[in-house]
């Protein structure tokens, strides 16, 4: 997220000699998004989505990149290189499992019967079907049937630490 700072008068009430924290200062839309946390959530044994109650537990973050989002998720393995690296948390917002559609090529986190898969989605062989894509070409593209996918989430952020 870039802001920028010259289009808001800061501090213009105030001395300027005041060292008053940036985020205190920034505008209403920046600072209410410091101040709502979102979860971290965790794989489950069975490496599926924890339940919603196991998700109000969790400790909140607060973040940037998560505006929209109803919780974030740490990326394992390296089949959606370039595109997210393993140790990259993305911010996830619910979609209602009614009246939804899938946008071609996109990017989802699906909590399915075989686990928590982020890959890209593209058109299946038959409305039932989606095919499972990943941005490595060393992992090959599968079919799935949508009644094995328990719940969807758009990624609507990343944050990636540079090492």
């Amino acid at each position: 997220m870039i802001v920028n700072m010259k289009s808001y008068q800061l501090g213009t009430e105030k001395d300027p000699s005041d060292n008053k924290d940036i985020l205190t200062a920034g505008p209403p839309s920046l600072k209410s998004s410091y101040k709502k946390g979102i979860p971290l959530i965790p794989l489950n044994e069975k490496g599926g989505m924890v339940s919603k109650e196991e998700i109000s537990k969790c400790e909140p973050y607060i973040t940037p990149a998560s505006d929209g989002a109803d919780y974030l998720f740490t990326v394992r393995g390296t089949s959606m290189l370039p595109a997210f690296k393993p140790g990259d948390i993305v911010a996830c917002k619910s979609i209602p499992s009614t009246g939804f559609f899938f946008q071609w090529n996109n990017i989802y986190v699906m909590d399915t019967l075989q686990g928590v898969l982020v890959k890209r989605v593209k058109p299946g062989k038959d409305k039932k079907h989606i095919l499972i894509v990943s941005d490595d070409n060393d992992y090959d593209p599968f079919e799935s049937s949508c009644s094995d996918i328990c719940s969807i989430t758009l990624i609507v952020g990343v944050m990636r630490l540079m090492a």
